[in-house]
């Protein structure tokens, strides 16, 4: 008897999550479509997971392998397997049993993972996702920015606006799998006779085959183009943060939707500025006579020019902080701070007079 938890590469404690993960991963490794695809595996990992996914079929499956399954003696026809929702049954244990998975089946399995159902779907095949880094100015990232960007990508064929057909000529039904857009497999388990559904490879899972091939896609829908795309970045975004834009990836084919687009932000470094989260930091030189006296010193910030407090007494390295002249806060309102770190400038050439008034506050022991 098969074990379907080894097949997955998971415990017999697994929760239903972990089994759920195990499967995506295998399904994703073994689909037949993908190149060094492996069928048969990927029927196995689908026999499992159609037992171990279901509470009651799992319990089923458990109690039947901890009582040996056929080697010891167990009979199909004295169990009861009315309560594997989803399934229709036909002859008995001489023609063995057949399952159809339904709702809830093969078929939402197939939808979630790899985008193609049980009815036949001109959307089988979304577009691959594109991400790509683009580099953005700080002030880009404070105030938000519409970027025109150039692509190379699949688009939909202009000919044949992605149907593949030549300008004028008919799409005719896939003879195989007669316009359903899959085709019916039955395959051997511990259950009976499992029967499955998969994307027609006649027809690719759209039902239809054209007549005559597009003479500029050769039947695909797609070509290869640099093509432009305008995106708005909102302010505030982090450095490294991840945009997705929806159906602004790679176009598919026969009325799929397109992938998305990820951006990925790198903001430029500032010759003024340094970002630390939502605030800014800067440096600030100031007169001796400003630290020992106090003074106001205009700053130039993002926002615009400011008069900076300096208090007296103020230390060469402190920092003053400017409340609201950071960055936008990604998707809520305000903004960070900005902090001012003061440098106090030694003076070097001094007048005379300057000389004695400094050689009578050393004597007095400043």
């Amino acid at each position: 008897m098969k074990d379907y938890y080894e097949i997955l590469g998971v415990s017999k404690n697994s929760s239903d999550e972990e089994i759920k993960k195990a499967f995506y991963k295998l399904a994703h490794k073994h689909h037949p479509d993908k190149a060094g695809g492996d069928e048969k595996k990927f029927k196995e990992a689908n026999e499992a997971y159609q037992v171990l996914s279901d509470k009651k079929k799992r319990q089923q499956y458990d109690q039947f392998s901890a009582q040996g399954g056929p080697a010891s003696g167990w009979d199909f026809s004295q169990q009861d397997f009315g309560g594997f929702g989803g399934f229709s049954s036909h002859g008995g244990p001489s023609s063995g049993w057949e399952f159809n998975f339904g709702e809830g089946g093969f078929g939402d399995i197939f939808s979630d993972v790899f985008g193609f159902g049980h009815e036949r779907s001109e959307t089988s095949h979304k577009g691959k996702d594109i991400s790509i880094e683009i580099p953005l100015m700080l002030e880009d990232a404070a105030f938000g920015v519409e970027k025109d960007l150039e692509i190379n990508s699949n688009i939909l064929c202009p000919k044949c606006s992605g149907n593949g057909a030549e300008s004028g000529t008919k799409i005719n039904t896939c003879k195989k799998c007669l316009g359903k857009g899959f085709v019916q497999e039955k395959m051997q388990s511990i259950l009976g006779i499992i029967s499955t559904q998969r994307k027609c490879l006649e027809c690719g899972g759209r039902g239809g085959v054209p007549e005559k091939l597009c003479s500029e896609c050769a039947g695909k829908g797609i070509i290869k183009k640099k093509h432009p795309i305008k995106i708005k970045i909102p302010a505030g975004i982090p450095d490294g943060g991840t945009l997705e834009f929806s159906d602004k990836g790679e176009a598919a084919p026969y009325g799929a939707r397109s992938g998305n687009l990820f951006v990925r932000a790198r903001i430029m470094p500032h010759k003024i500025f340094v970002r630390e989260g939502e605030d800014l930091l800067m440096k600030k030189n100031i007169k001796l006579s400003e630290a020992v006296l106090g003074a106001e010193v205009p700053v130039e910030t993002l926002w615009g020019k400011i008069q900076l407090k300096i208090p007296a007494g103020v230390s060469s390295g402190a920092e003053i902080k400017v409340k609201g002249k950071g960055l936008p806060k990604l998707h809520k309102l305000g903004k960070g701070d900005l902090f001012v770190k003061v440098e106090i400038e030694t003076p070097k050439n001094i007048s005379g007079k300057a000389k004695n008034i400094f050689e009578e506050l050393k004597e007095a022991g400043y």
